[in-house]
């Protein structure tokens, strides 16, 4: 139940959650959250440089539909 992943897993999930908080506390919410989607973008681009794993066309599309979603959200028009 306790291994070294596990451990360093929530130490990073730990650090991420105090960085989070010193972002909210200089960014307004409505411009910081829209970059948590960035997740789904940089998560499979980490994972074929780190892990190997292929990137497929709906990887790109949908990459590229949530990055176009992000510049939406936070741009003023």
């Amino acid at each position: 139940m306790i291994s070294p992943a596990l451990i360093f897993a929530l130490i990073v999930y730990g650090g991420a959650t105090i960085m989070w908080l010193f972002v909210l506390q200089d960014v307004p919410l409505k411009v910081a959250y829209p970059f948590a989607g960035m997740a789904f973008f940089l998560v499979p681009v980490m994972s074929h440089f780190f892990l190997g794993e292929k990137i497929s066309l709906n990887n790109i599309v949908g990459a590229a539909v949530i990055c176009a979603g992000v510049w939406i959200s936070v741009s003023d028009f």
